[in-house]
């Protein structure tokens, strides 16, 4: 997802209600769904030594409608997991494959949520 459209927007909509911002910013970025981060993997990548505060820096950047999954799969927790200095996995993770586990994570929980929970 390219957020660099969103991060531009941003100002436009910052004195709009939160509900309002994510609907706006969701049009912008082109899913259910959007980030507020200044972070794309490719930055989180870029920093190996603070992979695990950046990349919650991006977590938490999530719209509404994307902080319900966030929260149900503990991704902080996960972070603290990954990033224990004996299991060293979390840079590894990172450069190869969390950025496609998020990304398919987050559609299909967005799209699972507005298919059956409107009804």
């Amino acid at each position: 997802m390219n957020n660099f459209k969103v991060l531009d927007y941003l100002p436009r909509v910052d004195s709009l209600k939160e509900s309002a911002k994510d609907i706006a910013l969701n049009r912008i970025a082109g899913f259910n769904f959007h980030n507020r981060s200044p972070y794309n993997f490719d930055k989180l990548n870029a920093e190996p030594d603070n992979v695990a505060v950046n990349l919650r820096n991006y977590i938490n950047g999530v719209s509404t409608s994307a902080r319900e999954i966030v929260e149900y799969f503990n991704f902080d927790d996960q972070i603290d997991r990954l990033d224990d200095q004996k299991a060293d996995m979390l840079f590894r993770i990172m450069v190869f494959l969390l950025p496609y586990v998020i990304l398919s994570s987050l559609a299909c929980c967005v799209l699972y949520k507005t298919a059956f929970m409107k009804r």
